[in-house]
């Protein structure tokens, strides 16, 4: 998708499993995450796989909201290399 808005509302999340998964292209993500409960959270934002190399990105490189119980406000999620403002978790 080339830009464009989507809302995501999952009231039970699976904390397996990433809130996105790409796998040999790029993401570029801006969102706010809600969540009222500690075990209905993503443990990891992005899981991007690029020839087979393997990259994560947790959910606690990012701060807390402080309004949104434990939820939290991610400027940008990226996998792309060349944008040095992504923060990457191993």
């Amino acid at each position: 998708m080339m830009g464009g808005l989507i809302y995501m509302v999952l009231p039970n999340p699976d904390p397996s499993l990433p809130a996105f998964s790409v796998i040999d292209s790029t993401i570029n993500a801006t969102f706010a995450e809600e969540a009222f409960a500690d075990d209905r959270v993503f443990a990891f934002y992005l899981v991007a796989s690029d020839r087979g190399k393997r990259h994560t990105v947790a959910r606690g490189a990012f701060p807390m909201r402080e309004d949104a119980g434990s939820g939290r406000i991610i400027p940008l999620l990226s996998n792309d290399v060349s944008d040095t403002s992504a923060k990457e978790s191993k």
